[in-house]
């Protein structure tokens, strides 16, 4: 036999070998890791507006529906027509939820203080509450003694104050000498916002001769919407 055919014979019976073998199984441990279970989507609070109030105007949500996906409101309340063509062109989802809760609803309480105020703040409280916002209700006939009433008030857990009285200045510059009270003045609901996120408010003053009953509950719906807020570190060792 040639070397030729020789080593065709040895190559013809080790690929005849190799054929028969048995394939060996892969390795677990070589085995690609299984995809770990999809993640469930997180509820992205900061696309929804929680709203109160029992009556959705456009005053309501005037300014405050920039990258807002939802807008998630309590059973019962109405929504007015201009409001609902707004958020349809928006494709914002409106959502009646009765389990979400809005920081002025059920866990923060506001005393409510009528100084001289020459109205009956019976109808702003019981608007208030309305909001689902709990109410103390005081009246008094003079400044300083209305001042000393909220001060006390606030030192409460989870309590603003609402002083109404025509004696707007006067009442601010006293209640704010009283230790703990950071009180402001309200002109509007945006104003308001701001001014109490810059003090840390927890008494808001309002001249009702001034200021419609709609527009105080607005004001205080927005004040509340805050919660019990704490005087900024920066300001503490003046305000304090």
């Amino acid at each position: 036999m040639t070397q030729t055919a020789e080593i065709e014979r040895i190559v013809r019976e080790v690929l005849a070998e190799l054929a028969s073998a048995p394939v060996p199984a892969p390795s677990a441990s070589l085995a690609p890791p299984a995809p770990p279970p999809p993640s469930p989507p997180k509820k992205n609070h900061s696309q929804e507006l929680v709203l109160a109030s029992r009556l959705v105007t456009t005053n309501e949500i005037s300014g405050r529906l920039a990258g807002v996906r939802r807008l998630v409101v309590r059973p019962g309340t109405v929504i007015t027509p201009a409001v609902k063509e707004e958020i349809a062109e928006r494709n914002i989802q409106v959502i009646f939820d009765a389990t979400e809760k809005d920081v002025s609803s059920g866990t923060l309480k506001i005393a409510i203080v009528a100084a001289q105020a020459k109205i009956d703040p019976e109808p702003l409280a019981a608007a208030l509450k309305n909001d689902g916002i709990d109410i103390d209700l005081y009246s008094s006939k003079c400044p300083i003694e209305a001042t000393d009433r909220i001060a006390g008030e606030v030192k409460k857990p989870a309590t603003l104050g609402l002083m109404l009285t025509p004696y707007e200045a006067e009442s601010l510059c006293l209640a704010n000498r009283l230790p703990g009270v950071r009180a402001i003045a309200g002109r509007d609901a945006a104003q308001v916002a701001a001014d109490a996120a810059a003090v840390g408010a927890n008494v808001l003053v309002v001249n009702p001769k001034k200021i419609g009953p709609y527009a105080i509950r607005q004001m205080v719906n927005e004040f509340a919407r805050g919660g019990a807020r704490h005087c900024p570190d920066v300001l503490k060792s003046r305000l304090e």
